[in-house]
C-alpha cells in the first residue's frame, strides 16, 4: 500500500465583495474583516491493486466568514473546524467499471456552515472499443445521495450564496444514464438526467434554496475537432487516445 500526508496551511485577505457593496451608488455595508486563516491536515491510505484509497481530513478556519439569512457578510468570533473521512473504491473487469465515493463529515458550528453529514457517489459503466478498436463506447448510469441538510440559498444581486432556515432538503436518490462514444476526433454524449422523476414526481431537490432541480432531462454534447494531415515524425506519438481509451469519455458534455 501507500501512505500520504499533508498540511496546509493559508491566509488570505477578504473578498472585495465581502469588504464594501455599492447598490445605485449607495453603500450597502462596508466592513474591516481580519484575515481568515485556513489550516488542512489530511492523511491517505491507498491500495492501488485494488482500487481502494481511505482519507481522513481535518480543517481548521480562523476569522472564517460567511453569508448569514440576510445575505449579509459575518465573521465568526471562534474557529469552525470540518473532520472528514473519505473512501473511494474503483472496480475494473475488461469492460465492467464501478467507481464508489462515500464520505463521512461532520462540522463544529452549524449555525455557520452547513453540509450533509454524509454522501455517496456511485457510477457503474460499461465501456470498451468496438469495431476493431475504432469506436470507444461508454455507457452507464451516475447515482448520488446524501443525507438531508439546510442547502445555500442564492442571492443574484450580489452573486453570494448565503445561509437561510426555511427548505431542509431530505435525502434524495439522483441517478443518471448516459452513453457516449468517440471516433477518432469526433465525440458524442448523451444523458438523462434524474431518472428518479420515472418513479415518483411529487418530490422535489434542492441544491441551492429555492432554485429546485429539473424533474428530468436530456442533455447532449457534440465535439468535433478538425486537423490537417501533418505527417509524424519517428519519435512522436500519436495524439488520438482511441487506443488507450479516454476516462474523461464518460463526463463529456454532464454537468458536474
Amino acid at each position: 500500500g501507500q501512505i500520504r500526508a499533508g498540511l496546509l496551511s493559508q491566509r488570505r485577505p477578504s473578498s472585495l465583495i465581502q469588504q464594501r457593496l455599492f447598490i445605485s451608488n449607495r453603500p450597502m455595508w462596508s466592513t474591516a474583516f481580519e484575515k481568515p486563516v485556513e489550516n488542512t491536515l489530511y492523511g491517505t491510505y491507498a491500495l492501488p491493486l485494488v482500487g481502494l484509497e481511505a482519507t481522513a481530513r481535518t480543517i481548521l478556519i480562523n476569522n472564517y466568514i460567511y453569508f448569514d439569512q440576510n445575505s449579509v457578510p459575518v465573521q465568526t468570533g471562534s474557529p469552525l473546524q470540518v473532520a472528514q473521512f473519505i473512501v473511494t473504491e474503483n472496480v475494473k473487469l475488461g469492460w465492467f467499471h464501478l467507481d464508489n465515493t462515500f464520505a463521512l463529515q461532520q462540522a463544529n458550528r452549524s449555525d455557520v456552515f452547513r453540509l450533509p453529514k454524509w454522501f455517496s457517489k456511485n457510477s457503474l459503466y460499461l465501456s470498451g472499443q468496438l469495431f476493431k478498436k475504432h469506436l470507444l463506447l461508454t455507457t452507464g448510469v451516475d447515482f448520488r445521495m446524501n443525507s438531508e441538510f439546510q442547502p445555500d440559498g442564492y442571492q443574484p444581486v450580489t452573486g453570494q450564496f448565503h445561509l437561510q432556515d426555511s427548505i431542509t432538503q431530505q435525502p434524495y436518490p439522483w441517478a443518471d444514464v448516459f452513453l457516449a462514444f468517440k471516433v477518432q476526433s469526433f465525440r458524442f454524449s448523451i444523458r438523462y438526467e434524474n431518472c428518479y422523476t420515472w418513479l415518483d414526481k411529487t418530490k422535489v431537490f434542492y441544491q441551492t434554496a429555492p432554485y429546485p432541480q429539473p424533474f428530468g432531462g436530456i442533455r447532449f454534447g457534440i465535439s468535433w475537432r478538425f486537423m490537417d494531415n501533418n505527417v509524424k515524425g519517428p519519435d512522436e506519438k500519436d495524439d488520438s487516445d482511441v487506443q488507450s481509451g479516454d476516462p474523461s469519455l464518460r463526463n463529456f458534455g454532464t454537468r458536474q
